[in-house]
């Protein structure tokens, strides 16, 4: 009962008002933060923030900030968490099968077969050269004019990476998959 008197007490804010500020914030720092992903990525943190913030609105308090403060910090906080997290996710996708625990064994064939595409992956990634790598990494969520302006090469650069890139890894793809038939 305080907190939604102090709710709509706020400095002239309801809390829908409120909720509706954080998620137009929440919206333009996340098209900025993902501009380079894939649009579902994307949509899915939209989605974990505007939960996040639904989740926190209820904490203002007037007596400790302003309205604005508040939206901003919170919005700020939320997105650093959501940042983090995906950091974090970013590093799974890249363990070996032998690494994962009993319980993390998959059971359906298309998570084995997932699995076992990451191993093969994994193992193509370690023909490349260490610029090769850094292309590579990044193929997959952005543009090779973003990677160029990412890792601040000329875009000439980038497409002659990608090209050996594709080269080394159809040669080693082909050698992979003809042992699996």
């Amino acid at each position: 009962m305080r907190e939604s008197k102090s709710l709509s007490n706020a400095g002239g804010w309801s809390r829908q008002e409120m909720i509706d500020r954080a998620l137009a914030l929440s919206a333009r720092r996340g098209a900025y933060l993902f501009r380079c992903r894939r649009a579902e990525d994307r949509e899915d943190a939209l989605q974990e923030a505007a939960m996040m913030i639904l989740k926190r609105v209820d904490r203002f308090d007037p007596a400790r900030s302003r309205p604005e403060t508040f939206v901003r910090v919170m919005v700020r906080d939320v997105w650093r968490e959501i940042s983090a997290r995906g950091r974090l996710m970013k590093n799974r996708p890249a363990r070996a099968l032998e690494t994962l625990g009993e319980e993390d064994q998959p059971t359906a064939p298309d998570d084995i077969h997932r699995a076992e595409l990451r191993m093969d992956l994994a193992v193509m990634r370690e023909k490349l050269t260490p610029e090769q790598r850094e292309v590579f990494d990044l193929l997959g969520s952005c543009s090779q004019i973003e990677i160029a302006r990412r890792l601040r090469l000329s875009p000439a650069t980038i497409s002659r990476r990608v090209a050996e890139i594709r080269e080394k890894l159809s040669g080693y793809a082909s050698i992979l998959f003809m042992g699996n038939r």
